[in-house]
């Protein structure tokens, strides 16, 4: 846990903002209750957002997340660390709609057509990535120029 306070010192010495990859989809890399137990776990937000606070950070990338709800925002604020929160997806599915008063940024994804076309999204080349709903309905919505599956990263700059 030092470790990872004194890099994120490091980025923020440097005026740079620190958001902590939460990967939902990752079950066998964080401890859990044993089977033979009856414990009751904390749920994952909870946990991640204690972790953002006790090392400074500034919010939560969310992986593969359509939207992050209240809880991730509430706890923050119980806390008193506010934090950016950050779903990678959101931009499909308007039942996330609700939270975006605590979704503040979100992902910006270069169109991608698959690993086996000659697509302009593929290469890397296009010019414009797909705007998140979320900027047209919020002013200052931030959202992140992902070019994932590119070749060439040369238009996120």
């Amino acid at each position: 846990m030092k470790g990872i306070k004194a890099v994120v010192e490091q980025f923020h010495a440097a005026g740079v903002k620190v958001l902590l990859s939460y990967n939902p989809w990752d079950n066998g890399s964080r401890p859990s209750a044993s089977s033979d137990e009856d414990v009751e776990e904390e749920p994952n937000s909870v946990r991640m957002i204690n972790l953002v606070a006790a090392v400074d950070a500034d919010g939560v990338n969310g992986d593969t997340m359509n939207g992050m709800s209240a809880i991730w925002w509430d706890t923050a604020q119980q806390l008193n660390h506010p934090v950016v929160l950050q779903p990678e997806l959101g931009f499909g599915a308007f039942q996330w709609l609700h939270n975006i008063t605590y979704n503040t940024m979100s992902w910006a994804y270069f169109p991608y057509a698959g690993a086996e076309t000659d697509d302009i999204a593929w290469t890397g080349v296009a010019e414009l990535p797909y705007p998140s709903k979320y900027s047209f309905l919020v002013n200052d919505h931030h959202a992140q120029i992902c070019e994932r599956w590119a070749r060439q990263h040369t238009n996120g700059e």
